[in-house]
């Protein structure tokens, strides 16, 4: 089945535009899109489906989004056409020549992100019984040098070694941080949500907080136990309870009489403990560590992990 392609008159892809188009898109969920063979598909069959066929059913990617997905996978299936024929052909020696190269070109954190664009764009393929195997996993990671870290590079390893360290010093502000980095929530959205808000899934033995964020708009994010853990902790040592109760009136994240935070003072806060902390790789940081900076953190790690955290 060729959805597009650029070699014959009935092509549906015509221009960079039409790559923008869902219209061709909600056609094919008509005939029926997991019935495709992928691998029958050109490369610009591939990269349409991509980027339509979202992750998540409520949620869709922003043009913007979808424009710099193409820019970088454009790049890349000029590479395969140009240096071995079809994705079909692509090894994982063709893939390291490929990055070899555009690391002569591009900084440690610009390849980064064209990795992981890249990496996302292969294991849907691959998903969908599009190649045969999974190059997605076996890319060499990206090393960025300290001196190229901005406001929005934080790695695993950084943030256990923060996390040490506020243990000893500021459990409160060590439960602020964990929650900051494990569920890639905004800090208003902390500041402002309830103990109520918090309920436990049977179905899917989780603990998910209802929090309203941007737009007045509500979701769930899930709290993982470990962190859940250190809240508790915080809320007994301020008299608060740790059970599970619908009809508290506290704050999640609750100062001593169980009100809530404001959010500039908890995002302050948060800044300032990190930057008392000394360790070496924060000297070299050019922005300082900020709440918004979990956010990136998060959504970066998903990514790397093939997962794309909507925004």
């Amino acid at each position: 089945m060729n959805i597009i392609n650029y070699e014959h008159n009935n092509q549906i892809v015509k221009s960079k535009s039409d790559f923008f188009d869902s219209s061709h898109f909600e056609n094919i969920m008509g005939l029926g899109i997991r019935n495709i063979d992928y691998s029958q598909l050109s490369e610009e069959s591939l990269v349409y489906l991509f980027l339509h066929d979202e992750p998540s059913l409520t949620k869709k990617r922003s043009e913007r989004t979808k424009q710099q997905y193409l820019h970088d996978l454009s790049h890349f299936l000029r590479y395969i056409k140009e240096s071995i024929g079809t994705i079909q052909e692509l090894s994982h020696n063709e893939m390291e020549i490929y990055f070899y190269e555009l690391s002569k070109k591009y900084a440690a954190t610009t390849l980064r992100k064209k990795k992981t664009i890249v990496q996302q764009f292969l294991k849907y393929v691959y998903d969908n019984n599009g190649l045969s195997d999974n190059f997605s996993s076996r890319l060499k990671k990206v090393s960025v040098k300290k001196e190229e870290l901005v406001n929005r590079d934080l790695y695993p390893e950084e943030v256990n070694q923060i996390l040490d360290e506020l243990k000893k010093s500021n459990y409160f502000v060590y439960t602020a941080f964990f929650l900051l980095t494990t569920t890639g929530l905004r800090i208003e959205e902390i500041a402002t949500a309830k103990w109520a808000d918090l309920v436990f899934h049977s179905s899917l033995n989780a603990y998910l907080l209802r929090v309203v964020g941007k737009g007045n708009k509500s979701r769930e994010v899930r709290i993982f136990e470990d962190t859940l853990d250190a809240l508790c902790h915080v809320r007994s040592l301020r008299k608060q309870t740790t059970e599970l109760d619908t009809s508290s009136t506290s704050a999640f994240l609750p100062k001593a009489d169980g009100s809530n935070y404001r959010a500039d003072y908890l995002s302050s806060l948060v800044a300032k403990k990190i930057e008392e902390i000394n360790l070496d790789f924060l000297r070299y940081r050019q922005d300082r560590i900020t709440p918004h900076t979990c956010r990136h953190f998060m959504a970066n790690y998903l990514m790397e992990k093939g997962i794309e955290l909507k925004k």
